[in-house]
């Protein structure tokens, strides 16, 4: 969850900032207009910004990997198909 709202807080600053630099050059855009151009200018910054959260997202310390949870454990199972069982 922290990472969507650090994501969410990244594409607000990229916004605000696109925002401003076209309000400096005198330039009136929609936010619509500017919203596509951060999308499209920034959408590399975004994504690496996705990928590096994602990338510390699934760590484990070692205390939970040596010791996992039992959903996590494997499970077996044996299967009898037409009477072929030993003893």
């Amino acid at each position: 969850m922290n990472e969507l709202l650090a994501f969410i807080q990244v594409f607000l600053f990229l916004f605000s900032t696109a925002r401003l630099y076209y309000k400096v050059k005198n330039v009136k855009l929609p936010p619509i207009q500017i919203l596509k151009i951060v999308i499209v200018k920034y959408s590399s910054v975004l994504i690496l910004f996705l990928v590096m959260t994602q990338a510390s997202f699934g760590q484990i310390n070692e205390q939970e990997f040596k010791t996992p949870k039992d959903e996590y454990k494997p499970k077996t199972w044996m299967h009898a198909m037409s009477g072929n069982m030993s003893k």
